[in-house]
């Protein structure tokens, strides 16, 4: 989202994009994606993220906003998978940054409700192309539709049996780099 924020403030600057499990620019889409993350996480899991996002409203020690964001972001992150990889088999995870993501998020959901974006990404003439798992909570094809209103050149690929992030994916991991590797090489600038 951030990228496509600054590629319409910044088309010059921007040569080509990669969107890889986008989020939602529309109330549908976002009840959608809550339904479907509601279907995938068991009533402790439940209970947990309530007591953490409390806990997250409340904060305001950066270290411990950063901590509940860790969880919140595991939590969510197991729900948003269809067959993830073991940690073992990943790169060390980025740390959180609870206060950068309250603002950026909320900043986000601002332009939205001004209807300033996605309006704004029609400015943005340098290809793009979405990846985006096909069994994941967050409504790749709506999200899809809802850009290509505003930027009609966008190319969409859905991964077969893949969640939210592709490179957490057992099945999806080899296909997605092969697939984002390949149209680096055909946008090189």
């Amino acid at each position: 989202m951030l990228a496509l924020s600054y590629a319409a403030h910044h088309p010059e600057r921007v040569r080509s994009l990669a969107l890889i499990g986008y989020g939602t620019y529309d109330l549908d889409a976002r009840a959608g994606f809550q339904q479907a993350i509601d279907a995938h996480i068991t009533p402790a899991d439940h209970a947990r993220i309530e007591e953490l996002e409390a806990q997250f409203e409340s904060a305001t020690d950066p270290a411990g906003l950063d901590r509940l964001l860790g969880e919140l972001g595991w939590i969510f992150g197991e729900a948003e998978s269809f067959d993830p990889l073991p940690p073992a088999h990943l790169a060390v995870p980025l740390p959180g940054d609870g206060p950068g993501f309250n603002e950026t998020w909320t900043d986000v959901l601002r332009l939205q409700e001004q209807g300033i974006e996605p309006a704004a990404f029609s400015s943005i003439e340098a290809p793009a192309l979405m990846l985006h798992g096909d069994d994941g909570p967050h409504p790749g094809p709506a999200i899809r539709d809802s850009l290509r209103l505003f930027i009609p050149h966008l190319e969409y690929t859905g991964l077969p049996r893949c969640g939210h992030t592709p490179w957490r994916e057992r099945r999806a991991r080899e296909p997605f780099l092969r697939i984002l590797s390949e149209w680096l090489a055909a946008n090189p600038d």
